[in-house]
């Protein structure tokens, strides 16, 4: 577990030449003045700021990123946060240990998300499951698909699977759009029990885990069910059940192996290695093999990676542990952030 004194995100030094109350008028919790509680427990309206403002009553323009990137300089990366919850999608502007400005984008009840990406530019992005659609962003908004309810959501960029966004219905039938063809519509490709989450061309669902090609190809033995999430690094799949994280390749029996004993609820895969969310936090997997604990926190929901590990509650605190040389004070510790949003489903985090 790693955490410190400067928790809340309240920097002690200064960044880059400005000073800690320069970058957010305030420090850790606050941004632009406003803080965490004070947006916890404002209306609606005033959480989105009414008509597509931030919280803190910034222009869309600052919203976006345009502010917050003069704001935080060129010297330190800013990277984007989609968050969704029970009551849309927001979106976070962050670099190294602070966050700038943030607000909802778009109003819905967000089930899953992915980070597509199936563009070129900054103004390309995630993928978002809801009760009513598939919403895609692009060209700086979020564009509905016609696929109706979703519980699931992914993209793929072939060849088995092709190239496009991925998604599954409330009853379990999992289809994919081709984003490159204008006047493509959704192809079914079969049905799956209760599913769950996509990692790329994978598919986790309560029956096993299963690979979009054509169809619907079943890759892990029948004994690993209650599939909450599964993770590619390397030649290897892992999976995280309610039983336990897997570890393996293929239908053979024998290249299957238990490789932690605590149930698991999202993977992670980077570089480095995977990491897990369990009912205690973050578990993370040393090169030898052994799962250790980097961060303990009960309730969180998912986790992403972009020059730092962030993580997100339920209830829609943030949480980010940054590399050490992106920090304001130069300790890479846990920090917090309250965004607000309740009912909070997943997280992405992209350039």
């Amino acid at each position: 577990m790693a955490t410190g004194g400067d928790d809340d995100g309240r920097a002690a030094t200064a960044a880059e030449g400005t000073g800690a109350d320069e970058v957010d008028d305030t420090g850790g919790d606050d941004v632009d003045g406003t803080s965490g509680d004070e947006v916890d427990g404002t209306s609606e309206n005033e959480v989105d700021g009414a008509g597509g403002d931030g919280v803190d009553g910034t222009s869309e323009s600052e919203v976006d990123g345009t502010a917050e990137r003069r704001l935080f300089g060129e010297r330190r990366e800013t990277v984007t946060a989609f968050v969704a919850g029970a009551r849309g999608v927001l979106r976070a502007e962050l670099s190294g240990d602070r966050v700038g400005s943030f607000g909802l984008v778009e109003r819905c009840r967000a089930r899953a998300i992915d980070d597509a990406h199936l563009g070129d530019s900054r103004d390309s992005g995630p993928v978002v499951a809801t009760d009513d659609d598939v919403l895609v962003f692009a060209d700086g908004e979020f564009q509905p698909t016609g696929f109706g309810p979703a519980v699931a959501v992914g993209s793929s960029t072939g060849p088995a699977a092709g190239t496009g966004v991925l998604a599954a219905r409330p009853d379990g039938t999992v289809a994919r759009l081709d984003r490159g063809n204008a006047s493509a519509e959704w192809e079914t490709l079969g049905r799956v029990d209760s599913p769950r989450r996509f990692d790329g061309d994978l598919l986790a669902a309560a029956g096993g885990v299963f690979r979009v090609g054509d169809g619907l190809e079943q890759i892990a033995p029948e004994r690993i069910t209650d599939v909450h999430d599964v993770a590619r690094w390397e030649r290897e799949a892992f999976v995280a059940t309610g039983h336990g994280i897997y570890r393996g390749d293929g239908l053979d029996e024998a290249a299957w192996t238990l490789d932690h004993h605590e149930p698991a609820r999202r993977l992670l895969a980077t570089d480095d290695g995977v990491s897990a969310v369990t009912a205690g936090g973050v578990l993370s997997r040393e090169p030898d093999g052994v799962w250790t604990e980097r961060f303990e926190q009960r309730r969180l929901v998912d986790l992403a990676h972009r020059g730092g590990l962030y993580a997100i509650t339920e209830d829609g605190t943030l949480w980010i542990a940054p590399e050490e040389a992106s920090t304001t004070d130069g300790y890479a510790v846990w920090r917090s952030q309250p965004l607000g949003l309740g009912g909070v489903v997943g997280l992405v985090v992209s350039v």
